[in-house]
C-alpha cells in the first residue's frame, strides 16, 4: 500500500513529512514527483538524509568544503561519511574556530567521539558530543523555543501559561477573583522587556515577578525599563542588575517593599484581609556555590510570614521534584530548605500535564506557604511565560 506519514510539520516556507523508514520516504517521493496535483503545489521535493552531529573544537576554518574533504581523506575510519561541516564559533586564535560535523553514519560519529580527535594536515581536531542545552534556540520576540527573533512567525507576543489556583485554608466570606501573577526571566533582553507591557495588558496580569530584568543606568541610579502604566515597580537594583529581580504590582493593590530587599531578592508585602500575603522574587546565579548563600537568610528573617508566601524562584538548581531530569547538589540543598521552612512546590508532575514546553531545563520553581491550598497548576499550550493564578482573600483597593 501507499506509505503513511508519521508526522507533518512546517518551518518557514518548507514542509516536512516524516515516514517510518527510508523506503517509505523514497516511495512517497516517487508518488509526489509523478503526480500532477502534487507538482502544482510542491517545488523541488526531495528526501532528507538523517545525519549524526558532533562538535569539532579548534578546527582550521578557512574553507568548510575543503576542511570536509581533508577530514574524509586523512581519517580512514570516516571514509566519506562526513557530509557537512558548519562553523559555529570563531576563536581568538587566527584561523581557528569550533565547527559542527555531520556524519551519515551513527557508527562513524560514535567512533570519532570515542577517539576524541580526528586529523587534518594542519592540526588534530578535538571531537566532543553535542550539548543539548546549547542547541536550544529561543526567540526574544515571542519567547518561544525552536527559532530566533529574525525568523519569528508570531504577529503578537503570546504567553506560555502556567496556572495555579490556591485558596487560603482560613477563608474569608468575601473573595476577589483570582490574582494573576506572571513569573518571567527577561534575560536582560531589551526586546523581551519592550513586549512585557502589552503582555501584562493582554492577559490582565495583576503582579509580575521578574528575574534578570532589563534596566538602564542613569543619573538617578539603575532603573528598570518599560514599566507598564498603572503599575508600581519594586526593586533595589545595582550595577549587577542583569542578575537582579523586581516585582511589578498593579496600583489598585496595596503593596510595599521590605527594606531588606537586595539586587537578587525582592520582597513585597501585599495587604489582604484578614492578613497579608508575602511575595518573594529571587534569582540565584548559576555561579553561586550554594542556594543558601542567596536566599536562606531571607527565609529565616520572614519565617513567621512564610505560611502565606508566594515565592517565584529562578533557582538554577535541578531536582525531579520540580521536573528536572536529574538531582544536583543545589537541587538537594533547595529540597532541604523547603522541608525546613514547610514550603510546598507548586510545579505539577509532568505526568499530570496536558502540555509540556520544549526546551526548558526546569530550573524555575514556584513555592507556596502551607496556609495556601494548591488546587491546580498547568502549562497552557503554545505560550511562553508562566502565569500563576492564585485566589487570595479580598485585596484592598486604593482610591
Amino acid at each position: 500500500g501507499n506509505p503513511i506519514p508519521l508526522k507533518v510539520s512546517r518551518k518557514d516556507d518548507k514542509g516536512f513529512i516524516t515516514f517510518q523508514s527510508q523506503q517509505d520516504a523514497d516511495k512517497a517521493l516517487n508518488i509526489i514527483k509523478n503526480s500532477e496535483e502534487c507538482k502544482a503545489v510542491m517545488n523541488d521535493p526531495k528526501t532528507q538524509e538523517k545525519l549524526y552531529p558532533a562538535i569539532g573544537l579548534f578546527a582550521p576554518i578557512g574553507d568548510s568544503a575543503e576542511l570536509k574533504e581533508e577530514i574524509n581523506f586523512r581519517n580512514s575510519f570516516i571514509r566519506d561519511t562526513l557530509v557537512k561541516v558548519i562553523q559555529i564559533h570563531k576563536c581568538k586564535e587566527p584561523d581557528l574556530g569550533h565547527v559542527k560535523l555531520f556524519f551519515s553514519s551513527a557508527a562513524t560519529r560514535d567512533e570519532a567521539l570515542l577517539r576524541s580527535k580526528i586529523h587534518t594536515s594542519y592540526k588534530p581536531i578535538k571531537i566532543v558530543p553535542i550539548d543539548p542545552n546549547r542547541e536550544v534556540r529561543r526567540c526574544y520576540k515571542c519567547n518561544r523555543y525552536g527559532h530566533t527573533s529574525t525568523r519569528c512567525p508570531a504577529l503578537d507576543p503570546n504567553l506560555w501559561q502556567m496556572c495555579m489556583s490556591t485558596t487560603p485554608t482560613t477563608t474569608s466570606q468575601h473573595h476577589s477573583k483570582p490574582t494573576k501573577i506572571l513569573q518571567i526571566n527577561l534575560r536582560h533582553c531589551k526586546a523581551a522587556s519592550a513586549l512585557l507591557p502589552k503582555t501584562i495588558e493582554d492577559y490582565q496580569v495583576d503582579i509580575a515577578m521578574i528575574q534578570e530584568p532589563y534596566a538602564i543606568k542613569n543619573i538617578h541610579g539603575v532603573e528598570p525599563a518599560n514599566v507598564p502604566p498603572g503599575f508600581s515597580a519594586f526593586y533595589n537594583l545595582n550595577d549587577n542588575h542583569h542578575f537582579g529581580s523586581m516585582i511589578l504590582v498593579k496600583n489598585s493593590i496595596k503593596a510595599s517593599m521590605e527594606k531588606c530587599s537586595s539586587n537578587e531578592i525582592t520582597i513585597v508585602k501585599v495587604s489582604s484581609s484578614p492578613s497579608m500575603i508575602l511575595l518573594i522574587c529571587a534569582y540565584c546565579r548559576p555561579s553561586s556555590l550554594t542556594i543558601s548563600s542567596t536566599i536562606k537568610s531571607y527565609l529565616l528573617a520572614y519565617e513567621a510570614d512564610l505560611k502565606k508566601a508566594v515565592i517565584c524562584l529562578d533557582a538554577n538548581a535541578k531536582s525531579p521534584a520540580w521536573n528536572s531530569l536529574v538531582l544536583d547538589k543545589k537541587g538537594k540543598e533547595l529540597e532541604n530548605l523547603l522541608s525546613r521552612f514547610h514550603l510546598k512546590i507548586a510545579n505539577a508532575k509532568l505526568a499530570s500535564l496536558n502540555f509540556i514546553p520544549a526546551g526548558t531545563g526546569f530550573v524555575d520553581v514556584t513555592l507556596v506557604g502551607c496556609d495556601l491550598e494548591l488546587n491546580h497548576w498547568y502549562f497552557l499550550q503554545d505560550h511562553s511565560y508562566p502565569i500563576i493564578r492564585i485566589s487570595f482573600s479580598t485585596l484592598p483597593k486604593l482610591c
